[in-house]
């Protein structure tokens, strides 16, 4: 019995050595593509109003002006790079006076773990994290937004927000992670998206938001039947060199 066990514990060290390029899962990512949306609104009443778009990574900014003075500001800049998105959203106004600011950047790639055998499945961490502040100063209405979504084919798998509504200040750093399972070789689509809003009327009132920065990323684990063979060949390997004492 003491035999058999010890050759069990031989074949389960040398399987664990060869099985030990599966511990080091990589993560290859095809070519990022953007998408930027910016919107700034100022209106002097429901009818009259300057408003501005664009779909680029440049910012949209509106203002209104009564007799020459200034009424109303808007505006959005949203931003992307690899695996980092920003968006920053402002306006002021006065008395009835309406101001709001919108801006949302996209991003999306395909991905695939690899360092195993194919369709293999492999547990991996969606990690995501956003830093920044909501504030909304002096009288008046005051409506300050965030969120940020992250989609693997389509299905939404993080998701979180944060608003301020009235005077105050919000500090937001969020950290969200969730498991999916990966099989090796296969790609996958992934989609994240941060939106920022702010709103205000009246009373020279001012609603920010300005995220430091909204990061996210894939990282594979080794399989726990690996981890487990790894222990197994180690209790093995040390039952051996017990007997050769």
């Amino acid at each position: 019995m003491k035999r058999l066990i010890l050759v069990i514990g031989i074949l389960c060290s040398l399987v664990t050595l060869l099985q030990l390029d599966a511990l080091a899962y990589t993560v290859e990512w095809g070519t990022w593509s953007y998408l930027s949306v910016t919107s700034a609104l100022a209106t002097v009443n429901q009818t009259d109003l300057d408003h501005t778009h664009d779909s680029s990574f440049i910012s949209s900014s509106a203002d209104r002006y009564i007799n020459a003075n200034w009424v109303a500001h808007g505006y959005a800049e949203a931003q992307g790079s690899p695996n980092e998105l920003k968006s920053t959203s402002q306006a002021w106004s006065i008395p009835d006076r309406y101001a709001a600011g919108v801006g949302v950047v996209s991003v999306w790639n395909t991905f695939s773990v690899v360092g195993g055998p194919l369709n293999q499945v492999v547990p991996s961490y969606l990690i995501a994290n956003l830093t920044g502040a909501l504030s909304n100063g002096f009288n008046g209405y005051s409506n300050s937004n965030v969120s940020a979504r992250i989609f693997i084919n389509g299905n939404e798998k993080i998701e979180f927000s944060e608003s301020l509504l009235g005077s105050g200040y919000v500090s937001v750093d969020e950290d969200k992670t969730t498991m999916i399972n990966t099989k090796l070789g296969k790609q996958y689509l992934l989609l994240a998206e941060l939106q920022t809003s702010a709103l205000t009327n009246g009373a020279f009132a001012s609603s920010i938001f300005s995220p430091e920065s909204f990061t996210f990323d894939v990282i594979p684990t080794p399989e726990p039947a690996t981890l487990s063979l790894l222990g197994l060949g180690l209790l093995g390997l040390l039952r051996f060199r017990k007997k050769k004492v």
